[in-house]
């Protein structure tokens, strides 16, 4: 019986985490596996950070390839970044009210939002 080997590697992921408090979203580093040791390096600082929204934000979520994060809050505006950069891409108006949800169509092509407009 053939022995098979199974080669496990870090995931490394993103931890989004949003600070409702001052309207800015850190990108912090995770490594999904810490107890096993690794050769990638161990980062404690965020690795991006994003400065626009003027009040807190309430939603963010990224697009199916990976390039694009947006992020939507109670300034009534949509923002749209490129993660690789960290670069405000486009800012999207419209609502009465702070936008509470955001979602990108399977496709990339669309952003739909919620809000409490009346």
């Amino acid at each position: 019986m053939a022995q098979q080997h199974i080669f496990m590697r870090s995931l490394v992921a993103v931890a989004l985490t949003v600070s409702s408090a001052v309207g800015v979203i850190h990108l912090p580093p995770v490594i999904a596996n810490p107890a096993k040791p690794t050769n990638t390096p161990i980062i404690s600082q965020p690795i991006l950070t994003l400065s626009g929204h003027t009040e807190p934000i309430r939603a963010i979520t990224i697009s199916p390839d990976g390039q694009i994060l947006a992020s939507s809050g109670d300034d009534k505006t949509i923002k749209l970044w490129n993660l690789k950069t960290g670069k405000l891409l486009f800012t999207l108006t419209g609502h009465l009210d702070g936008v509470n949800s955001i979602a990108i169509s399977p496709d990339g092509q669309i952003v739909v939002s919620c809000s409490y407009d009346i």
